[in-house]
């Protein structure tokens, strides 16, 4: 059953092990340390629970609406009891007596196998509570999962003889972490009219703890310490606008120019643009972090409204922190005879004429060393957040007397729409379309 007013979970768990091969741990064992540790926390978040739990109880139990049947006389935060089985340790549930509506859980499970992946997770479902008579409701979790022992190649001596000098190992480990918050309830509750409404809203943390080295792609890498696949590449700095030849900033934030006419470097000099005297070039060093292809935060706000008997329904979803690298620019923008997209027409065609000072100047063939084909690239990187109307919906359902005359239980008759609209500042189709070749998804 959900508790009356309020209610907190905190489970900690730890999945995949293998309890037959540890043969259980007691309390003081090193192994267990760690879990006891998320227990002790646990403490602190049912005393708050227990204070949200009392405050929005008692104008209940004053009206007299609600019985309470909480023996609060004797209530010993403290009081755990856990249940020990020799075969998986200690994994079953332990019951906290005298805290909450219903029975709340606390799981500890056995160290990890030395041979088994570690997928270890602490689970904090914050409070449940209900107003007014249960018309609103407020859910707040949180919720953090590491994930370690993942299979990477590791480096292995030549005189092992392994082929390729390298062995498959449990080496790799990534964090998450996040919270979702969620609010609903009826807003409007009349005999003709009802509004229902819920609102929820998560954020995911990402961090990469743990690789062997890292490893690079086209538009993405994974490296220590970044979030999962983290866009990389070149920093562009716009158009020469005395020549149209591209130019980058290197890693110590200086500036280079491609020359398009002989596909070399050269360095930039803002006091004489046109400059080529002095040789440059542009190394795999030079690039950087462009931004979190993982959205940071993301959520949905669903409205039905009733009336009589007539409903609508709509659904708008959110997602935003995160950044897109549209390929598609890129490969419209390739300057041959193919139409290209009208960004060309921003170009620059001379030094009294320098277009948007981000598209350079025309040159057959040369598509491959303007664009940075195969590499990253910030000039196609682009903001991801977006707020679409997912679902939209109008039903009337017949009244019950022509149901009946027709032999039917219900009938409803409706129009829905999905995807209807979107708005963003992402130049592409859709800032959640993905290619699997650039960044996998």
């Amino acid at each position: 059953t959900v508790a009356t007013c309020a209610r907190l979970r905190w489970k900690i768990e730890n999945e995949g092990f293998n309890g037959q091969k540890c043969n259980g741990y007691e309390p003081e064992h090193k192994f267990c340390r760690n879990s006891y540790k998320g227990m002790k926390n646990c403490y602190t978040l049912l005393q708050i629970a227990r204070a949200i739990n009392q405050y929005y109880r008692l104008p209940l139990l004053q009206t007299g609406k609600i019985e309470d049947p909480i023996p609060h006389e004797n209530t010993d935060y403290g009081n755990v009891k856990l249940t020990y089985d020799s075969w998986a340790g200690f994994s079953s549930p332990a019951k906290l007596y005298d805290l909450l509506d219903g029975q709340q859980f606390v799981e500890i499970a056995n160290e990890k196998d030395s041979n088994a992946g570690n997928n270890e997770s602490a689970v904090c479902d914050g409070a449940n509570t209900n107003w007014y008579d249960y018309v609103f409701r407020l859910v707040f979790a949180c919720w953090s999962k590491n994930n370690s022992d993942i299979v990477l190649n590791v480096p292995a001596p030549p005189s092992l003889g392994i082929p390729g000098n390298q062995i498959a190992q449990n080496y790799g480990s990534i964090k998450n972490n996040g919270i979702e918050p969620e609010t609903g309830g009826n807003i409007v509750q009349g005999k003709n009219l009802t509004w229902k409404t819920s609102f929820n809203f998560s954020t995911q943390n990402s961090k990469v703890v743990t690789l062997v080295n890292e490893i690079p792609c086209e538009f993405y890498i994974l490296r220590e310490g970044e979030s999962i696949n983290a866009l990389y590449g070149y920093r562009y700095a716009g158009g020469n606008p005395a020549s149209g030849n591209p130019m980058y900033y290197r890693a110590d934030n200086t500036i280079v120019q491609g020359n398009i006419t002989d596909s070399k470097y050269y360095v930039y000099d803002p006091n004489n643009p046109g400059d080529l005297s002095f040789p440059s070039n542009l190394t795999a060093d030079d690039k950087a972090i462009l931004g979190n292809s993982s959205p940071a935060r993301f959520g949905g706000w669903d409205n039905t409204l009733t009336w009589k008997n007539f409903d609508f329904n709509i659904f708008l979803r959110f997602s935003g922190g995160n950044k897109v690298a549209n390929i598609t620019r890129r490969d419209l923008l390739n300057q041959q005879f193919p139409n290209n997209s009208a960004e060309i027409l921003g170009r620059w065609q001379s030094p009294e004429n320098q277009g948007d000072r981000q598209t350079p100047k025309l040159w057959y063939g040369r598509a491959g060393f303007i664009n940075l084909d195969g590499n990253g690239l910030s000039r196609w990187v682009e903001n991801g957040k977006f707020l679409k109307v997912q679902n939209l919906a109008i039903g009337y359902s017949l009244p019950a007397s022509v149901c009946r005359a027709l032999f039917i239980e219900k009938a409803r008759i409706y129009v829905q729409g999905q995807n209807l609209l979107s708005f963003t500042k992402y130049s592409g189709l859709d800032p959640e379309a993905c290619n699997p070749s650039v960044v996998p998804g």
